[in-house]
């Protein structure tokens, strides 16, 4: 079953808390992901999309990038981007773009089958009434023929 629509202040503080997740988490174990940092960020671009729709994941990109560029870069070079840097964001927006889009392309094909289904069962209804009023004249139409077959035989008999 396709699930109703979030609320809107759900889906801004989903977004927010799986920021706020990420960047904890990658504080946390920093010498694990030293080379890696985009990794939970992207997880949390991800389900921002998923979760939120297009704008709590936009939303979450750049802070991303804000985050990464204030935690993440050395003092000196916060604000400055090397060559390699450019590269890692250009991929992270890449990614982070491609997430939203397919996560909005998802969230219309879900749109369009709810559509279809409330049309379906609009369809079905109908012709669920339809069959029972067809069943009423079959049954209707056969009682007369039995009454008009009985009248039938027994003038027969009679005469």
């Amino acid at each position: 079953m396709i699930t109703q629509e979030r609320a809107h202040p759900a889906r801004y503080l989903a977004a927010f808390l799986s920021l706020i997740a990420a960047l904890g988490l990658t504080l946390f174990a920093r010498p694990l992901f030293a080379t890696t940092a985009y990794a939970l960020f992207l997880a949390a671009v991800m389900f921002s999309s998923w979760y939120g729709g297009l704008t709590p994941g936009l939303i979450v990109v750049l802070l991303s990038v804000l985050a990464l560029d204030r935690y993440f870069a050395s003092p000196e070079l916060s604000g400055v981007l090397s060559r390699d840097d450019v590269i890692h964001l250009g991929i992270f927006l890449l990614v982070a773009g491609l997430i939203n889009y397919l996560s909005r392309a998802q969230m219309h094909a879900e749109q369009v089958l709810r559509t279809s289904h409330k049309q379906l069962e609009v369809r079905v209804a109908e012709r669920t009434a339809d069959l029972r009023r067809l069943s009423g004249q079959l049954l209707h139409l056969q009682d007369e023929e039995r009454r008009r077959t009985a009248l039938l035989h027994h003038n027969t008999i009679v005469q």
